[in-house]
């Protein structure tokens, strides 16, 4: 089986996250959790354990699982802040306001605030029309460099090398049945 394929059915079974929009961002159970996870890709895509941590949600083509709590966390309270109902705003406006040190929803909030660099009022209350998806991934793609991108690619076709998936050179056929059109080249010693 391919390591796409294992990591759509990791992505598949393994982050449905429940209830994560409630975790205390700042506790050290998440670091744990997310050290787990980060393994668990290293093991899928069979890379050893030095491999570093940016690489990874290149790899599989996805964010670190810290951001994807905290863009989950952030829409939680966004959808309370503008629930219908009045308990649900006031508790998410008390979280925010008055309780932000003492509730894990404001604890989280002012975590996410300071790691993305925003203003709570931009990314909470869309004042300026930014949505919280369109703030993390902002901040996920603008930390990720040139060369980042390549060493992933390269890490990625490694892989596929190692598992004999793709071959480097594709030699074009000759001969009966090939494209009448496609000639062999012989290589040139100079």
């Amino acid at each position: 089986m391919s390591c796409d394929v294992k990591v759509r059915l990791f992505r598949a079974y393994c982050t449905s996250f429940y209830g994560c929009e409630l975790w205390d961002l700042s506790g050290g159970s998440l670091s744990a959790f997310c050290t787990a996870w980060r393994k668990a890709l290293r093991r899928i895509w069979n890379l050893p354990y030095t491999t570093h941590c940016h690489l990874l949600p290149l790899l599989c083509n996805c964010m670190l699982v810290f951001d994807e709590i905290c863009k989950r966390s952030l829409k939680f309270l966004q959808t309370c802040l503008f629930h219908n109902t009045t308990l649900n705003r006031s508790g998410a406006q008390f979280s925010l306001t008055d309780g932000r040190n003492y509730s894990p929803c404001g604890r989280n909030a002012l975590l996410c605030v300071q790691r993305y660099q925003y203003a709570l009022s931009d990314i909470v209350f869309s004042i300026s029309n930014i949505s919280v998806d369109a703030v993390v991934d902002r901040y996920v793609s603008s930390g990720i460099s040139g060369a980042q991108w390549r060493e992933s690619e390269f890490l990625r076709e490694l892989t596929s090398i190692k598992k004999g998936k793709v071959f480097p050179y594709s030699l074009p056929s000759v001969g009966p049945g090939a494209d009448p059109g496609v000639q062999a080249v012989s290589p040139q010693v100079t």
